[in-house]
């Protein structure tokens, strides 16, 4: 059997995929090399959606080989005519890929790798994509017709969830293509991190908050913009009206403002914590911290934040819109489902598991469990299989 050399096409490196890569390029049976577009993401930049400049606290290129396709480009706004590089192809070429693996469709450079002179090899196809679709019904119908061109050039599709496989049937993927994985998360990392945290330094960070004794918290982490919705979670503090219930907001963005103000017209400021971007090494202490996991947002295609935060235990509140449920998010199991905006809805649904002590215990218990299937270990697995299974087709 042959060594299969497998190629990644990415737009930058991210921080969810690094972990991945490292865990692939050590499989003896592939030789793997990850060609980026960019290199946003490496140096402090400006997130506009975060609002602030960041600099990730942990490696996103070691342990893989990798390739700037247009060394010091960075992409100022990704679309589709963006995420390109005429020179994708020919340092593609240098490395003669047998297999290839394209994430998504909606960028120019996967196009110019199904339809350009690499000729025909195997495509592994992955996306967090789903179904939330509020566009006009005639683009819905182009966007099929477009979609399908591009399947059929592809070999195998991973699927991270539920509605990601229902998608990838929508969009006419047979079953034998279809491999059922998981979203990529270094569980590993996350569970070394929360085995560092200390009662001493929990306690610090709660003085830190100003929390009072006995706090119960609800956690939100995410970019403060509009589809997060986290105004939604304000509203339904403000109907519970209990004492020692604190909400801590981890992130920032462009309504961090309009959340303070909203909070004090509220009468809730007391109640409520905004942390600011917090970094990737600094999470665990608020997951931690934390009593329950509470995700807003109105679309979400996965919902990375929903899976990190299972090592820790967290029961959840979810709105009924995102791409982890079926997955990270199993409702009646470790979460429990409101309708996207409806916060007496959202209220009701914390009431009920704010009040069932056995209940959280349960979802706490069940959570800790989906955590084992959210390994990046799974993915490589799958991955690994293909690569495999098309090395022995050749022999």
């Amino acid at each position: 059997m042959r060594k299969v050399r497998l190629a990644v096409v990415i737009s930058h490196p991210i921080q969810h995929f690094a972990p991945l890569y490292a865990s692939l390029a050590s499989e003896p049976a592939i030789t793997l090399k990850v060609f980026f577009l960019a290199e946003n993401g490496l140096g402090t930049y400006r997130d506009q959606q975060f609002a602030t400049d960041v600099a990730w606290d942990i490696p996103l290129t070691a342990g893989y080989d990798h390739q700037f396709v247009d060394p010091g480009r960075v992409i100022g706004k990704f679309n589709f005519f963006t995420m390109d590089s005429p020179n994708l192809l020919s340092a593609m070429h240098h490395f003669d890929p047998h297999v290839i693996w394209l994430h998504g469709y909606a960028q120019l450079a996967n196009w110019r790798v199904l339809f350009g002179s690499l000729g025909k090899r195997r495509i592994i196809y992955s996306s967090d994509s789903n179904l939330a679709d509020s566009r006009a019904r005639w683009r819905r119908l182009i966007k099929k017709l477009w979609v399908k061109v591009f399947f059929r050039r592809c070999d195998k599709f991973l699927s991270i969830s539920p509605t990601n496989r229902r998608y990838l049937q929508h969009y006419g993927v047979p079953e034998a293509k279809i491999v059922d994985s998981a979203f990529p998360i270094d569980m590993t990392r996350w569970q070394d991190d929360r085995a560092r945290l200390t009662a001493g330094g929990r306690k610090q960070l709660a003085g830190s908050l100003n929390l009072p004794d006995g706090a119960t918290v609800l956690l939100f982490i995410g970019k403060l913009i509009a589809r997060k919705r986290p105004q939604d979670i304000l509203q339904a503090l403000a109907k519970l009206d209990r004492p020692r219930l604190v909400l801590v907001v981890v992130g920032s963005g462009e309504m961090h403002e309009e959340l303070a103000v909203l909070a004090k017209k509220l009468g809730i400021e007391d109640c409520v914590r905004f942390t600011g971007f917090i970094n990737q090494k600094h999470l665990a202490q608020y997951f931690d911290l934390a009593d329950i996991f509470v995700f807003p947002s109105e679309n979400e295609p996965y919902g990375a934040t929903a899976a990190e935060s299972l090592p820790f235990g967290l029961p959840m509140v979810v709105a009924a819109g995102i791409g982890a449920i079926g997955a990270s998010v199993i409702e009646g199991r470790n979460a429990l489902l409101y309708r996207v905006g409806d916060t007496d809805h959202l209220t009701h649904q914390l009431k009920t598991l704010l009040d069932d002590t056995e209940m959280r215990s349960a979802f706490s218990s069940a959570s800790l469990k989906l955590a084992q299937a959210h390994d990046k270990s799974l993915m490589a697995r799958d991955i690994i299989s293909i690569c495999k299974l098309y090395a022995t087709e050749s022999t």
